[in-house]
């Protein structure tokens, strides 16, 4: 733009009337602002909503990162942090048989070593016709049964960059 000071109105809207950088700009509150815009090209944007599928599908967009999904979808995780067997013992025993009781369960608990599930996000792609990047993270998530049976789980970064692949 040649104007300079529709430029500096253009900048001073985009600072003072969106409060983040992930604001959706619209088309009419772009025009609105002075933005030199377009009308769409129905086969362009049609080709680009393609893209934007491919790409959401394999970054599972419309899927959550849900800890706790993921180390109960592993079979051997969810095995061991699964249904927990419950004692029943009668009310009012004697203290002498109520002790000798619990110290019979507490014998019979194994105690089990609980593996971390590996899980990966693919967070950003960057693609031309000769390259392509990807940020990804990737990490491990430890799951436990709780004494008051909650489940907690711990997730651990192990690593997270940018790998470049030529096309």
């Amino acid at each position: 733009m040649d104007d300079q000071s529709k430029v500096k109105a253009i900048a001073e809207a985009l600072n003072k009337s969106f409060y983040h950088h992930g604001y959706p700009l619209d088309r009419k509150e772009a025009k609105e602002i002075g933005l030199p815009v377009t009308e769409s090209d129905r086969e362009l944007e049609g080709l680009m909503w393609q893209v934007w599928q491919d790409v959401e599908k394999g970054m599972e967009g419309n899927k959550p990162f849900n800890p706790l999904e993921i180390v109960l979808s592993d079979p051997k995780t969810s095995q061991l942090i699964g249904p927990v067997p419950q004692v029943q013992l009668p009310p009012n025993l004697p203290p002498q048989v109520l002790q000798k009781a619990i110290n019979q369960i507490l014998q019979q608990i194994a105690i089990v070593q609980v593996d971390p599930v590996d899980y990966e996000l693919f967070l950003a792609a960057l693609e031309s016709v000769r390259c392509r990047s990807e940020f990804r993270v990737r990490g491990k998530i430890s799951g436990t049964r709780l004494p008051d049976m909650n489940i907690a789980v711990n997730v651990i970064k192990t690593g997270s960059g940018w790998k470049f692949y030529k096309m």
